[in-house]
């Protein structure tokens, strides 16, 4: 009798075990859900599709969704909140006027940093135009820190910006937004459907005072001995960006991205000697 009671206990004791250890489970089962991106697809480090934790290089990888709750205006303030970047533009936001080119750079290495779109190469003489891409267009950035001459040449010595952008897929979709700045106003429009995607982007820049905010090339000495100093402000300036992806194959899509600019940069010079004199010089 004494044997069968310890049985029946020890019976007992299993199955009130195994009943808390099942709730235990079914409970964690029960949490709420939420997505983790703690390994994303990288295609840029190696030129293949691989996994981040496999990847031997300093990788960050910016998505649609970290990009819309950034706040930025364009590629160029986007990067600008990334650690080790750091860039230069004649305008706001990271706009060229003619010759005076916009610069990004990885690591402090100027003419240093390679930017490509889906894998193809935009730089111009070391220089590129990463702000006349629409954000809307962007699936993800894809940020390769440290040289990698090896895979993409010497341009690539600071590192490497992959913009990937969205293909045509899902059902049809309009988007609408706008921004309010105090040196840029925009207003953006993008349409997407399984056959092809349309985005596009309308920049507003306002006149920069030159009283408030000068950027002085420094003084020289006029044939008279008087001394000038010059000075650069910004006019009313306008842009306009496009870009299209169509699919025409099963493996083949056809991307398009066109930007138009109308951009007014005055030159000021101001006489010491006598009363001022102020001379436009329109870029």
């Amino acid at each position: 009798m004494l044997k069968k009671s310890t049985s029946k206990s020890a019976l007992m004791v299993a199955l009130v075990t195994g009943n808390v250890i099942w709730g235990g489970t079914v409970v964690h089962a029960e949490e709420p859900n939420q997505a983790f991106t703690l390994d994303p697809m990288v295609v840029t480090a190696q030129r293949m599709e691989t996994r981040d934790l496999d990847t031997p290089a300093a990788v960050t990888v910016i998505s649609s969704e970290e990009i819309k709750k950034s706040g930025a205006v364009n590629v160029d303030t986007l990067l600008a909140q990334q650690i080790g970047f750091n860039g230069m533009s004649y305008g706001p936001n990271g706009q060229e006027y003619g010759g005076s080119a916009s610069r990004t750079k990885i690591r402090g290495l100027d003419k240093g940093t390679l930017v490509l779109v889906n894998g193809a190469p935009m730089n111009l003489l070391n220089y590129n135009a990463i702000s006349n891409i629409p954000l809307d267009s962007i699936e993800k950035i894809e940020i390769v820190r440290g040289s990698n001459a090896t895979l993409y040449g010497a341009e690539a010595m600071g590192g490497v910006i992959n913009i990937i952008t969205k293909k045509a897929s899902g059902s049809a979709k309009t988007t609408i937004s706008g921004t309010i700045g105090n040196y840029t106003d925009k207003w953006s429009v993008g349409h997407q459907n399984e056959y092809f995607s349309v985005y596009y982007d309308k920049d507003y820049y306002d006149e920069v005072n030159p009283q408030t905010r000068k950027f002085p090339y420094g003084e020289y000495a006029s044939s008279s001995g008087s001394k000038k100093n010059n000075y650069n402000t910004l006019g009313k300036s306008r842009k306009e960006s496009i870009f299209i992806t169509g699919n025409i194959g099963k493996n083949l899509t056809l991307n398009y991205n066109h930007s138009k600019s109308d951009l007014n940069r005055f030159q000021i010079t101001r006489s010491k000697a006598a009363a001022d004199k102020l001379v436009f010089v329109a870029s």
